[in-house]
C-alpha cells in the first residue's frame, strides 16, 4: 500500500512538473530597434529588397545571431524622426529591455541642426528613461556615428568634416559622441570601425561602401552587424552565415565592382578581417 502511495505521488509529481513546464512562460527574446535611413534598412547591392541576408544590418545580424546561439531580434525602422521611437514606446513596439540604435546619416549644414536631431532624441530619454517606459534607462540607448567616402552631399554630410557654416570646430560625428556622452547613452562609433576595414581591405579592392561613398555593400553590412551583436554582448564565433552568402552571391558581388572574383579561402579570409577590425570587439 505504502509503495503505491508512494508511486502515485511520484506520478502525480511528475505530471505537475510536466503541465508547469508546458505552461511556463517563455523568456521573451529582446529586439534591437535601429532607426535611421536607408542604411538602417538595408541597400547593400544597391537596390532595396534584394534577397540577401547581407542586404541589410538586421539580416546579417540575424543570420550570425542564430549561428551563434542568440536569440535576438532585430528591425529596421526607416525614419530619421525621433519622434517615431515615442510612437514606438506608446504602441508597445519598443519592450522595456529593447534597445534603440539611432543613426542620422542626412546632411548637417550646421552644428544647430545636428544637435536639434539628436536632441530630439535625448529629450525623449530623459523623459522616459526612468519612469517604467521602454527603454528602461539611458544604457537602452544607443547613437552611432556615420562614415563616408567621398559622399554625395558635397561636404554637407562629411561626418568627419567641420561644420562649413560658421567654420565651428566640430564635426556630425563629434555632435553624435558629445550627445550620447552627456545623456548617458551608449555609442557605435561606426565610423572609427568603417575606417579601420575600409583601410585594410580598400587595397585588395574589396568594398566596404558602394560608389556613392556611403552606403554599405555586403561586407559593410557584415561588419555592422558584427559591430552591432559584440554591442549587444554576443560572442562570434561562428562566421560561417556570411562566408556562405558571399560564395552565394559572388557573381553579383563581383558585377558590382565590390570585390575581385574570390575563393572561399579569401572570402574566409576578408570576413575574418570584418569580424576582428577594431570597434567591433
Amino acid at each position: 500500500m505504502l509503495r503505491t502511495f508512494t508511486t502515485t505521488l511520484a506520478l502525480v509529481a511528475i505530471a505537475l512538473a510536466a503541465v508547469t513546464s508546458g505552461n511556463a512562460t517563455p523568456a521573451k527574446a529582446r529586439t534591437v530597434h535601429i532607426y535611421g535611413d536607408s542604411i538602417a534598412s538595408g541597400i547593400g547591392f544597391g537596390v532595396y529588397d534584394y534577397p540577401s541576408t547581407l542586404e541589410s544590418i538586421p539580416q546579417a545580424a540575424t543570420a550570425l545571431a542564430r549561428a551563434n546561439g542568440s536569440d535576438l531580434r532585430f528591425s529596421a525602422n526607416r525614419g530619421q524622426d525621433a519622434t517615431l521611437i515615442c510612437q514606438g514606446v506608446a504602441s508597445g513596439l519598443i519592450k522595456p529591455d529593447d534597445d534603440v540604435i539611432y543613426e542620422d546619416a542626412g546632411p548637417h549644414t550646421d552644428e544647430a541642426q545636428s544637435y536639434a536631431n539628436f536632441m530630439t532624441y535625448a529629450a525623449w530619454c530623459a523623459t522616459h528613461g526612468n519612469i517604467g517606459v521602454a527603454p528602461r534607462s539611458p544604457r537602452h540607448l544607443i547613437y552611432a556615428t556615420m562614415f563616408d567616402y567621398g559622399n554625395p552631399y558635397d561636404g554637407d554630410a562629411a561626418y568627419d568634416a567641420p561644420f562649413k557654416k560658421y567654420g565651428a570646430p566640430r564635426t556630425p560625428n563629434d555632435v553624435t559622441r558629445n550627445v550620447a556622452r552627456s545623456r548617458g547613452a551608449r555609442l557605435l562609433d561606426w565610423n572609427a570601425t568603417m575606417d579601420a576595414a575600409h583601410a585594410v581591405l580598400e587595397p585588395q579592392g574589396v568594398h566596404v561602401v558602394q560608389s556613392d561613398g556611403i552606403h554599405p555593400t555586403p561586407f559593410g553590412y557584415a561588419l555592422l552587424a558584427v559591430s552591432v551583436l559584440r554591442a549587444e554582448g554576443v560572442r562570434i564565433t561562428n562566421l560561417t552565415p556570411v562566408v556562405d552568402e558571399l560564395m552565394r552571391q559572388e557573381t553579383k558581388i563581383v558585377a558590382n565592382g565590390y570585390a575581385p572574383t574570390y575563393t572561399r579561402a579569401q572570402a574566409q579570409a576578408w570576413v575574418d578581417v570584418l569580424a576582428n577590425t577594431e570597434g567591433t570587439r
